[in-house]
């Protein structure tokens, strides 16, 4: 079997992520939300692959074309998620906890894969309904490691800020998602 070419439907190249409470089996605010994101992140994930499997199998230029508007609200999509993280979800555990660098880790992991993404959106812009699916491939090749590695570790960063949650300083952390967005 041609990896370029897997049997559709099937979770590659990038696998799916499990949630926080199904490994754990903790119903704590930190994992619950922890458990959404790793939710939202598996709608990205399945994104990414139905784009990578799709693009060199579309054969008119009217599928082409309606693939390029799912790539691009796909990447749209990816973008906006996690600029609403770096404004205002990471600001306010930061500002909760006490702190100002709880989730650096989170936003350097955002800038390995932005690149990708601008020169995937690039791509499709300027080729349009030409564009060749070997070169959007191998774009999405030159990120997505960065991107499923961001994906898998930020479910458990959320999980782990549980530990700033005191007594003398309780943290609202669903509270903080819900106000975010």
């Amino acid at each position: 079997m041609d990896i370029r070419n897997p049997p559709l439907y099937t979770d590659t190249p990038l696998s799916l992520l499990p949630t926080p409470k199904f490994q754990t089996g903790q119903e704590d605010p930190f994992t619950i939300e922890a458990s959404h994101m790793a939710l939202s992140h598996n709608a990205f994930i399945r994104g990414f692959n139905t784009i990578y499997q799709q693009a060199d199998r579309l054969q008119t230029p009217t599928d082409k074309l309606d693939f390029i508007g799912y790539c691009q609200s796909w990447i749209e999509c990816v973008k906006t998620h996690h600029q609403y993280e770096e404004t205002d979800l990471f600001p306010n555990i930061n500002r909760a906890a006490g702190r100002t660098d709880l989730m650096e880790d989170a936003i350097h992991e955002h800038e390995a894969f932005y690149g990708g993404l601008e020169l995937m959106s690039h791509h499709l812009t300027e080729t349009g309904v030409d564009f060749s699916a070997t070169e959007l491939i191998n774009i999405m090749d030159s990120f997505k490691e960065a991107l499923h590695q961001h994906l898998a570790a930020e479910p458990i960063a959320i999980a782990a800020l549980a530990k700033y949650n005191t007594q003398e300083n309780p943290i609202d952390i669903l509270g903080i998602a819900d106000a975010a967005g």
